[in-house]
């Protein structure tokens, strides 16, 4: 009898086992504001592929009021199951609850979409997809600013963001939640690829995936990077699938039209954030040179400021290719500083797969982080274009866990209090 007793759990535990899927892939999708029909355009994306044996697919989707009337119009927000189909405008999968209307730019809220897609849909890897505006680790530090400062994941209906600290606290739990580091975070938004948010999440999940530049109003082309999940691949041959399919699919976009579209500027990247910690040590050390050197090499750290890879917002730069150009000047332990980090993106795999698109955003190598090229703002010019060290900022960044582990804040202190 206790042979047969043992027989049967060992049966029973093996069909609990096989159900279990390989991915849950869960996307927090907030479209409630001005992206709402890129959204609808993302979701059709995924249901030509749909959930299968390996996938789980699920998408907690928030719409607004005014900017796409298609597929009912609805203004509140749900929880779906996403499974095939061939119709590209009009979304069939089963909707399994109507929330009402949810603050989706709410950490919590994203915290409990993560702890239903556990309960409902178990699996041995999650995947967590990020999907609205972003504008990496900046809040709303400035009232000037107020329209640029969205964080991640801006309500309108709700008027708010998840901040940075915020969204790493959010990720911690999401942890907890499940048990494991999160297999993969993808920010299908823009400007999230930084340093910044990568001290944040680095203790939470494995590999971080998304954009130092801003995205095309397209983003991922979930058609294209689903299939590896479906075949139930690695995260690690899955991020390599994302950087690269999102890639070529605006590679392809520009040679159909012609070359110098800015419009089809991209650039993605996954990081291995079990190595994060050692940049933050090989950038320590450079911060910490460049700040007992400044009365000596400043004129020259302008000269880098004004050539370094910049994106739309213009005080994130490329951090590869900060350290590279600034390995060219004549101080020596500057340069031992800017080769230890060099040799850290390159021995280190901490870059698992990058890649851009059109040649203005070509010396991106996979991280930015922020050091603003102006101290003070310059009087009639642009305010958009010119996002200076004030103190507002400075104390915002303070908050962060780059910042309170790190020098690279202290650089920036030093560095513009120099410049003055």
């Amino acid at each position: 009898m206790r042979i047969l007793s043992i027989y049967f759990f060992l049966f029973w535990a093996g069909i609990v086992f096989s159900s279990e899927k390989e991915w849950t892939f869960m996307v927090f999708l907030n479209g409630d504001n001005n992206l709402e029909s890129f959204a609808i355009q993302d979701f059709n994306e995924m249901e030509k592929t749909g959930s299968g044996e390996n996938l789980n697919l699920v998408v907690q989707f928030d719409r607004c009021e005014w900017y796409d009337d298609s597929n009912g119009n609805w203004t509140d927000t749900r929880r779906y199951y996403v499974e095939k189909d061939s119709d590209e405008s009009l979304i069939s999968s089963p909707e399994l609850e109507n929330l009402g209307e949810v603050d989706m730019g709410s950490s919590e809220e994203l915290v409990k979409f993560v702890e239903w897609a556990k309960t409902e849909y178990p699996a041995r890897h999650y995947c967590l997809v990020l999907w609205d505006h972003g504008d990496g680790w900046r809040n709303e530090a400035e009232k000037r600013y107020s329209c640029l400062h969205k964080g991640i994941s801006i309500d309108i209906t709700s008027s708010s963001r998840i901040d940075t600290p915020a969204l790493g606290e959010a990720v911690k739990k999401i942890s907890d939640v499940l048990g494991q580091k999160l297999d993969l975070v993808v920010f299908d938004a823009c400007l999230m690829q930084m340093m910044e948010i990568a001290a944040e999440l680095e203790r939470s999940a494995a590999i971080m995936i998304g954009s130092e530049h801003t995205e095309p109003g397209e983003g991922i082309p979930y058609d294209r990077i689903l299939p590896a999940f479906l075949e139930g691949k690695s995260a690690r041959e899955c991020s390599v699938s994302i950087v690269r399919e999102y890639i070529n699919f605006y590679k392809e976009q520009a040679q159909e039209s012609y070359s110098g579209n800015w419009w089809l500027e991209a650039t993605y990247s996954a990081i291995d954030l079990g190595k994060y910690k050692g940049l933050r040590e090989a950038t320590d050390r450079l911060a910490q040179v460049l700040s007992d050197n400044l009365p000596e090499v400043k004129a020259e750290i302008l000269k880098v400021q004004q050539k370094v890879q910049r994106y739309d917002m213009n005080d994130y730069i490329d951090l590869y290719h900060f350290a590279y150009l600034l390995n060219g000047i004549g101080n020596q332990k500057i340069r031992d500083a800017c080769s230890g980090v060099i040799d850290y993106f390159k021995d280190s795999g901490i870059v698992i797969a990058n890649g851009y698109n059109e040649t203005r955003v070509k010396n991106s190598y996979g991280i930015a982080v922020w050091f603003p090229l102006y101290t003070r703002y310059i009087p009639n010019f642009p305010v958009s274009l010119q996002i200076p060290f004030s103190d507002e900022f400075a104390a915002s960044y303070a908050r962060l866990k780059l910042a309170q582990d790190g020098r690279w804040d202290e650089m920036l202190a030093a560095y513009h209090k120099k410049a003055e």
